[in-house]
């Protein structure tokens, strides 16, 4: 199913500025930029791949690493006097 989707929405890429879709099960139709078609046609891609998609913890978990790794930069800074 995912391959199917990503398939037909990467067939409307570059075809206007925003899609409008329609939701049959809750009778309604919703407009979505073209970049979000964009990146939900990649999403399904991968999960046809049988890839994983980004987390919500991933990048949580990346933000961590690099508060860390400022954290040093500015210790550094302040043992070479550099004012930070």
């Amino acid at each position: 199913m995912a391959a199917q989707c990503s398939r037909q929405l990467t067939a409307i890429l570059g075809q206007g500025q925003d899609v409008r879709l329609s939701l049959v099960d809750r009778d309604m139709e919703i407009t979505l930029p073209m970049s979000a078609i964009h990146l939900l046609a990649q999403i399904l891609d991968q999960m046809a791949q049988s890839n994983s998609v980004l987390t919500t913890q991933q990048p949580m978990d990346f933000r961590e690493q690099q508060k860390k790794a400022l954290e040093a930069l500015a210790a550094q800074a302040q043992e070479l006097e550099m004012g930070y």
